[in-house]
Order: C-alpha cells, then structure tokens, then sequence
C-alpha cells in the first residue's frame, strides 16, 4: 500500500496537489460524493455508499487508486474527485478495453479552476498507458445522454460540439 505522500501526482499550487486515491480514502470520498453528486438525502446515502464500496470492497476492475483527487493541503479536505473503471466492451464480436470516467465532481466553490480537466489529462495517461490492465487501445470513452454534461464536456477540452449531436 501506498503513503499517502507516494500517492501524489502533482502540486497543483494554490495549497492543492492532484493524487491517486488509496483504500484509506473510502469513508471521506464517499462523503465527497454524496454531498456532491446526491440530488436529495436518500440519493445521497446511495452514491456515498456505492463510492465507498468501489473504494474498499473487491471489485472485478477497479483497483483503490483508480480515482484522482484534489485534496486542500491544509485541511486534507478533498475538494474534486473522479474514478476511471476499466471495462472491456464488445462490438460486432471484436472485445477492446474502455476507460469509463464515473463521479465526476468539484465542491462549488473550487470550480472554475481546471481541477476536472487536470484530472482527465491525468487519467487519459493512464488509458493509454499498456499497463492499465487492458490492451494499448484502451481509450477514454464518455457516454452520457444527459444533456447538462455536453457543455462540461466541450468546455474542459474532453469534447467537441459536433461530437456531442443528439
């Protein structure tokens, strides 16, 4: 396992660096997301504890330090997260590896910072890298019917307009 010095990416300045999470994580990004991503307490309670299983119980794909997080130096506090889950999809019988970003989130009033788009920078290495636990073409691919997102999506670079047509 990991301290949680060797888990850090990068200083982001500021008082923020960008890490790698650790299983020691589970119960504060659980609580990040919840309060994030939940539209009223029961969701909530939901995603806090989907995040925290991801986190700390054994899953097929998804190891521990598969989320990025920006953590407030000062405070430990973290104030964006987000989780690559390594997938194999199929299409017309041919299996490639697919890097699903899930729990994207920024507290309000860290927004407006580029905290997500270091993150994706930063898990778009990792897709491409042949140790991802998946072949060399392994790619980031973003499906999302919801609307809301496609602007985010154009806005941090991960996107184009004509990409996200209806």
């Amino acid at each position: 396992m990991f301290t949680k010095q060797q888990t850090i990416l990068r200083d982001l300045g500021n008082g923020l660096v960008l890490r790698h999470s650790t299983s020691e994580d589970a119960d504060a990004l659980a609580e990040f997301n919840g309060k994030i991503h939940g539209e009223d307490e029961q969701d909530r309670q939901r995603i806090a504890a989907w995040t925290h299983d991801l986190l700390a119980r054994p899953h097929p794909t998804l190891r521990p330090d598969d989320f990025t997080l920006v953590e407030e130096t000062a405070t430990g506090r973290i104030v964006s997260s987000m989780n690559l889950i390594p997938q194999t999809w199929t299409y017309e019988g041919i299996e490639f590896g697919v890097g699903r970003p899930e729990l994207v989130g920024t507290a309000p009033e860290f927004r407006n910072r580029g905290l997500v788009r270091l993150q994706f920078e930063e898990v778009h290495k990792w897709s491409a890298v042949t140790s991802f636990r998946r072949s060399p073409e392994s790619r980031i691919i973003i499906v999302n019917s919801d609307t809301r997102w496609r602007s985010t999506w154009v806005a941090a670079g991960l996107a184009t307009k004509a990409m996200c047509q209806s």
